[in-house]
């Protein structure tokens, strides 16, 4: 319900029914990822593929932006995983990540990505803060649901757009 009223705040007809599909899409994949560090396939996909119709329907003259949006996140994240392995010898980011990025590019297209990232980084950094604060420590191989916090940041983002600098 928190869905509907908050986009409902926002946008309305048409694209407040997609708001609200990626609203509980998103909040889907945040508990998903809380529980199990893991997001599934059949959301991530239901992410960008709904992200693409979105875009077709509502900024088809944008369409390119959404398509590098897809592209890009998927191989930033990616590529970082990578990174990561090879550095570290262990996983640090998973595909499901990725996988994510590429829907959260199809519905925000490329434009919205960095932000995204500025704001899911800052929500990370917060729940360890928090759990600093409470005393439960934050030590370099706990694990963080990243993806809670890609959903949470995805949302701000198609809802109030992204940050816009100069």
């Amino acid at each position: 319900m928190a869905v509907v009223v908050w986009a409902a705040t926002e946008t309305s007809g048409e694209v407040l029914l997609a708001s609200c599909l990626l609203g509980w899409v998103l909040l889907a994949l945040a508990l998903a990822d809380w529980r199990s560090f893991l997001l599934p396939d059949a959301l991530t996909i239901c992410l960008l593929l709904s992200g693409f119709i979105c875009a077709y329907l509502f900024d088809r003259d944008h369409m390119i932006d959404h398509l590098i949006g897809a592209l890009g996140g998927f191989l930033a994240f990616a590529a970082i995983a990578f990174v990561y392995r090879a550095l570290r010898g262990r996983e640090g980011l998973g595909w499901g990540d990725a996988k994510f990025m590429a829907g959260a590019g199809a519905w925000l297209a490329w434009q919205g990505l960095p932000t995204v990232v500025l704001f899911a980084v800052t929500l990370g950094f917060l729940f360890a803060l928090t759990r600093t604060v409470t005393g439960r420590t934050v030590g370099p191989t706990d694990r963080i649901p990243l993806g809670t916090f890609l959903a949470g940041a995805t949302w701000l983002v198609w809802v109030y757009g992204p940050l816009v600098f100069g």
